[in-house]
């Protein structure tokens, strides 16, 4: 993406940071591959292990009794999931499950205490891992406090474009990402139908337009200034 949008990328739900090499690693771990829909870590769980993907995509979400589901952020390969109960040693606050086919390499608690220490680049890493995941956790906290529903569906767009967005001019991007109303209403924490809607009034104001197979921005300075609004 362009370096203008580059800054909020890091707020972004899709948490893709580019880490060292895992090789040397990799073939010390236990090697498993899961089936998209595969439940990993449920809410609750005491973590004892990290998990690497590898290959694949993992959701992190929370759910309500109600069945109310809202999504935090989603993991893409290569990636590390599950650290914050592994080393908090605390019962998960979040569900992880596989949103696509994934491989992952999983290690014990006891190699990875004594193993991390002679691999600085993996535990640079793992800060980073850790920073970036606290700033996309802070920015959902200020958009369900204080942003109205087609600010936080505005601004998830955008987001979207900083992350996956393809530019086809200086003013249009496109977002080649199947993503329903659905999902958009459980990661900014809003009912199907309202998004619906705003969706609907995203479109009449010019901000966007939409087909079954993408999304396109049509002034995405126009909608940079629609997600700073109160």
């Amino acid at each position: 993406m362009e370096k203008e949008l580059s800054s909020r990328g890091f707020e972004s739900p899709w948490i893709d940071i580019k880490g060292p090499d895992w090789n040397d690693l990799l073939k010390l771990g236990r090697k498993s591959f899961v089936k998209k829909g595969t439940t990993l870590i449920d809410m609750g769980d005491v973590v004892d292990e990290l998990h690497y993907l590898h290959k694949g995509q993992v959701k992190v979400s929370v759910t309500a009794k109600s069945g109310l589901e809202k999504i935090v952020l989603y993991i893409d390969a290569p990636g590390v999931f599950g650290e914050t109960p592994f080393f908090h040693r605390q019962p998960s606050k979040f569900d992880t499950s596989a949103s696509e086919d994934c491989e992952i390499f999983t290690f014990k608690r006891d190699f990875i205490m004594q193993e991390l220490v002679h691999y600085p680049e993996i535990m640079k890493y793992m800060l980073a891992l850790f920073a970036q995941k606290i700033r996309v956790l802070s920015a959902q906290i200020e958009d369900l406090a204080f942003k109205e529903p087609v600010i936080r569906v505005a601004n998830l767009l955008y987001l979207i474009v900083c992350k996956k967005g393809e530019k086809i001019d200086d003013k249009r991007y496109k977002v080649d990402i199947r993503i329903t109303h659905q999902d958009i209403g459980n990661m900014t924490g809003l009912h199907r139908v309202t998004v619906s809607k705003v969706l609907k009034k995203l479109c009449n104001e010019g901000f966007i337009t939409k087909s079954r197979s993408h999304i396109s921005i049509t002034n995405i300075e126009s909608l940079e200034e629609l997600t700073n609004d109160k």
